[in-house]
């Protein structure tokens, strides 16, 4: 068919090159995981040192410093967003260290998805199309309860990175969905806030060695991690049911997101009601 005509079908990729670059891609992606992972380990080995000297920064450094740390860990091959959204908590106190945990967040959230939209479509598209549980929160997320799948999935133990990748490869409008994360994130950060607070209070314990004061504080953390699990079991449930529901009303087939198309038909699965996806 000629070039020039519209709406010209533009010959298959053969399907050696197409495995060629899905292996490239995972690959490349193993090995930033890889030095990700070293890089985690050294810094956790030398993780006082740093704490120490993020002390004696300014204020405005340490809000740099941490939302180029929170960029690192916002990708699917990275980790360490718990351990790391304890930090400002601990170094400048509830009130301020929720204010550097959210806005570090919310800007490695947004990088996150603008570089997973631009260059990083391909390899997450096979991801979660080779995986049942992904491929059915983007079937919900192209739909009419995506904001809500998002704020819910928020709350869940879903690892942070991979939640922000299969975010990216959805319809999602980026200021919609950026607000909703944020709204979803803030009860889990309320919770690392406090949490890391309390580590700074726990030296003090130990140092006037109270009695007392170990008493409060272990049922501070008592408190603090009965709610941060009641919060993942009711978002768990919550999330389940609203997939469930989704998938009740899509009686033909859903459009799954593709890397090399716009979108590409695949066969939906009846789910049985008791099936958990997180």
């Amino acid at each position: 068919m000629p070039s020039g005509v519209r709406g010209a079908v533009l010959p298959e990729e053969p399907l050696s090159v197409s495995r060629f670059r899905a292996c490239s891609a995972r690959c490349c992606l193993l090995a930033v995981a890889v030095g990700t992972a070293l890089g985690g380990v050294a810094f956790w080995s030398c993780r006082r040192l740093v704490l120490r000297w993020l002390e004696g920064q300014q204020f405005r450094a340490g809000l740099l410093l941490f939302s180029l740390a929170f960029i690192l860990i916002s990708f699917p091959w990275t980790w360490g967003y718990t351990l790391l959204s304890l930090a400002p908590g601990y170094l400048y106190g509830f009130q301020r260290g929720l204010a550097v945990l959210v806005f570090g967040v919310a800007v490695g959230t947004l990088a996150a998805h603008l570089v997973t939209q631009r260059w990083l479509l391909a390899p997450m598209g096979a991801l979660v199309r080779g995986n049942a549980k992904l491929s059915a929160i983007i079937r919900v997320l192209d739909g009419t309860s995506g904001l809500k799948v998002v704020f819910l999935a928020r709350l869940t133990p879903i690892p942070f990175g991979l939640q922000n990748a299969v975010f990216a490869i959805s319809k999602l409008e980026t200021l919609h969905y950026l607000a909703t994360s944020t709204v979803g994130l803030l009860p889990s950060q309320i919770l690392n806030s406090y949490l890391g607070s309390t580590v700074r209070t726990l030296e003090d314990v130990v140092n006037h060695r109270s009695p007392e004061g170990y008493l409060a504080f272990i049922l501070q953390i008592f408190f603090s991690v009965a709610m941060m699990l009641y919060l993942v079991r009711r978002a768990h449930q919550e999330l389940n049911k609203t997939i469930q529901a989704h998938d009740a009303k899509q009686p033909g087939d859903e459009a799954v997101p593709d890397n090399d198309k716009e979108t590409h038909s695949t066969k939906r699965t009846n789910v049985p009601p008791d099936m958990d996806f997180v």
